[in-house]
């Protein structure tokens, strides 16, 4: 397998948001000559401000098809750890020159209670885990 994934994904908040969390789009590219199906296992808090205990955080594909996987709820279940990924997407096969590639983004709320803060945004720190498998070879 040769897959290519983001190493850092950003989210956030303006005050002006009204509390809703979103990200920009990230791509997952598969330069393989096998399909790849790319299945969101796991997300843990690494370092998060007592603050936003609470957010609600979901992981959702557009491309190659829909698909939305809930990484943590308001009452701070987090997937792998009372949430489970409702299913996953496969990308299909690539090349190192024409990869075919899965987008995703992120969404959600801050907690009801949330207070934007006045000086320096918060920087928490999360772990995102992608699990992969290479779609069985063509047998011609």
């Amino acid at each position: 397998m040769n897959v290519k994934i983001p190493t850092t994904a950003l989210f956030g908040s303006l005050s002006s948001d009204d509390k809703a969390v979103y990200s920009p789009v990230y791509r997952i590219y598969n330069h393989s000559a096998r399909g790849v199906t790319v299945t969101p296992t796991a997300f843990t808090k690494v370092s998060e401000p007592l603050e936003l205990a609470g957010m609600a955080l979901s992981l959702n594909f557009t491309h190659p098809n829909s698909l939305t996987v809930p990484l943590r709820s308001a009452d701070d279940a987090f997937l792998g750890a009372g949430l489970t990924s409702p299913g996953s997407i496969t990308i299909g096969a690539g090349s190192e020159s024409s990869p075919q590639a899965a987008a995703f983004s992120m969404s959600g709320h801050l907690p009801e209670n949330f207070n934007y803060p006045s000086d320096v945004p918060h920087q928490p720190k999360y772990s995102l885990v992608f699990s992969f498998a290479a779609e069985p070879a063509s047998t011609m």
